[in-house]
């Protein structure tokens, strides 16, 4: 008997009834089939949506009880949290929220699951439903401690399975609507060990200079913040970045260009960009990274430039996303782009900035 294999990477509920979005378009509906779920996604993505209730309860615990869920986006490979608030959440509450979701992991709380819970009644006590979803009269409330809310995902049965919750960025979506992105479980895990390991070559090399002993050392005592995740550490990993490139530029007629390959993900590809362009007079700094098969391009441009100066931030983007099939935008000072990974992006970097100069 012939066997495959048919990969389901999304579902849908319309009307009514459950669709099943698959790899392949030609399938025998009169064969038997067998439904096996993928472990470690499932538990990766329970971890991610339990972290996210957590993660509500502790936004309305700390900026207050207004906050009020805009939308959510959860995989196995990280969550995201869209909410109402009025402004920039400051680095002290972030570091307060992620440690209220931290405390109540440790505090290994079971999940409580209702099914077939009256509407009207879990509204009642309390269960919090996302503002606009249209709800049935029987609903499934799942309650972890005092998290209470309606909700049809997939949970950890207790909160000690998620391990770990990693805040990675707070911004803003629209007005009066923030947004975070955090990871939990083993990819946070994972992910500070990767900031670790960072530290440990940016020590490398510094210590190669004498005159940098110093702070070395001050760098080593921030490898146990930078463990639990603090922002303050990775502040510190920008700055060490920034003293080490400030010298790197090179001089073109009247323009200092910084053009550079990091292996960091993109936020600190971006806040190195903005530490750096006030260091050197007339700059333009290009970075990029590769993702994957994904090739990602910031430009950042010296607002001391002259006011006829042709170097605009947003041109050279497109220029260079258009020659690698990709699409990028922004402004004259500031621009980030994306496509393709392509070998010869060094090349085709220094092609557009020459046509400008």
């Amino acid at each position: 008997e012939n066997k495959a294999e048919v990969i389901v990477y999304d579902t849908k509920k319309e009307n009514g009834k459950i669709i099943h979005f698959t790899d392949v378009s030609d399938i025998d509906f009169t064969k038997n089939v067998k439904a096996i779920v993928n472990s470690f996604n499932r538990n990766d993505s329970s971890s991610n949506h339990t972290s996210t209730h957590l993660l509500h309860q502790a936004l309305r615990h700390v900026l207050g009880d207004h906050v009020e869920q805009k939308g959510s986006s959860v995989s196995s490979e990280n969550l995201r949290f869209d909410f109402y608030h009025f402004k920039k959440i400051e680095e002290e509450q972030l570091k307060e929220i992620q440690d209220f979701v931290n405390d109540k992991i440790d505090c290994s709380i079971d999940l409580i699951e209702t099914r077939d819970e009256d509407y009207d009644i879990a509204i009642s006590n309390g269960a919090i439903g996302l503002f606009g979803e249209k709800y049935g009269k029987k609903v499934r409330t799942i309650k972890f401690g005092e998290s209470y809310e309606l909700c049809g995902g997939t949970h950890v049965k207790n909160t000690l399975n998620i391990r770990n919750f990693l805040i990675i960025s707070e911004s803003s979506i629209a007005s009066g609507i923030r947004r975070i992105e955090a990871i939990s479980g083993k990819k946070s895990i994972n992910y500070l060990s990767q900031r670790n390991s960072e530290i440990n070559e940016l020590k490398s090399i510094l210590s190669s200079n004498k005159d940098t002993v110093g702070s070395v050392k001050n760098l080593k005592n921030e490898n146990s913040t930078l463990i639990k995740g603090l922002k303050k550490s990775q502040q510190k990993l920008i700055q060490f970045y920034s003293d080490f490139y400030s010298s790197k530029f090179v001089k073109e007629h009247d323009y200092n260009f910084l053009i550079h390959k990091l292996d960091t993900e993109n936020d600190l590809m971006r806040s190195l960009s903005f530490n750096l362009i006030g260091k050197v007079s007339n700059s333009v700094i290009i970075f990029y990274n590769v993702d994957a098969n994904k090739l990602n391009i910031i430009c950042n441009v010296s607002k001391s430039l002259p006011e006829n100066s042709k170097i605009d931030a947003s041109h050279i983007i497109n220029k260079i996303c258009k020659e690698i099939g990709g699409a990028g935008g922004g402004q004259r000072y500031y621009a980030s782009g994306s496509g393709p990974k392509n070998d010869k992006i060094e090349t085709i970097i220094k092609t557009v900035t020459k046509t400008l100069l």
